[in-house]
């Protein structure tokens, strides 16, 4: 969606609470291609959004390697987001 569709909908989520992991691979690198991207484009949602940037994984991350680094970032955040 657009910045700012995205900014109201991001925002909407975690004013009602909602814990959210922002997940972004490398595969649009011209378009995403910074850890902290995600501030850069919405600085009020730092500290408030959780997120993983993966620069060598595509975005259905269908490669073995990359399923296991994902799948390790999403249990270790849903353990200490949920304990």
């Amino acid at each position: 969606p657009p910045l700012a569709a995205y900014r109201k909908q991001l925002i909407a989520l975690v004013d009602r609470g909602v814990k959210v992991f922002a997940i972004f691979s490398g595969v649009h690198g011209e378009l995403y291609n910074d850890d902290h991207q995600l501030f850069e484009y919405l600085p009020e949602l730092r500290g408030r959004v959780e997120h993983a940037y993966f620069p060598d994984a595509n975005h259905m991350f269908t490669e073995r390697a990359a399923q296991g680094v994902l799948l390790d970032a999403v249990t270790t955040w849903i353990g200490r987001t949920f304990h």
